[in-house]
């Protein structure tokens, strides 16, 4: 089961290191095989200038995707009209 601890920032390292982590077991002894360390951020600021691409990562596959299919039509429809002008 997952316990919170209280803030524990004032103990965390200010670059990547590897921590050790402690278990308390009622009975005594625990072994442990792999451990995650949870975090959870509260009040992370995202710069402003990142919101201005916010709307085009939404709507570029989009976007491309119609690009395509306008492709797609106008090969299509050029190669239909080459067909008509070669047969007259």
């Amino acid at each position: 089961t997952r316990d919170r601890s209280a803030d524990i920032t004032a103990n965390m390292p200010a670059s990547a290191k590897d921590l050790e982590g402690e278990l308390k077991t009622d009975s005594g002894t625990a072994q442990v095989a792999d451990s995650h360390l949870v975090i959870q951020v509260s009040s992370l600021t995202v710069p402003e200038k990142t919101l201005i691409f916010f709307p085009l990562a939404l709507f570029l596959p989009f976007l491309i995707k119609r690009r395509k299919s306008l492709r797609a039509s106008l090969k299509s429809c050029f190669s239909r009209h080459a067909e008509f002008i070669s047969a007259s």
